[in-house]
């Protein structure tokens, strides 16, 4: 006998949420980590603190975010959805 299991539209979309996430936020935190490799790379010029203060709190910002969506994200995953296909 072959058991059928259903995977909700819900836990489908949500996981591609989480992907999407996790793309943005990789993406961010690319350019947070380029911002600081710049700013460390013109040591020498006035301001040069600015790319590199930028980018930690960018990528600070960037991980509490993604670290809190894919939180609240998984929360909702683990519900049941009465709508199955």
């Amino acid at each position: 006998m072959i058991i059928h299991r259903s995977i909700s539209l819900k836990k489908i979309w949500l996981w591609c949420l989480i992907i999407a996430c996790g793309l943005m936020s990789a993406y961010l935190a690319f350019i947070s980590l380029v911002s600081v490799w710049i700013g460390l790379g013109h040591m020498h010029q006035a301001g040069f603190w600015v790319p590199i203060i930028f980018g930690i709190t960018l990528l600070m910002i960037v991980s509490y975010i993604c670290f809190q969506a894919s939180r609240y994200i998984l929360n909702h995953i683990k519900e049941e959805n009465p709508v199955n296909i």
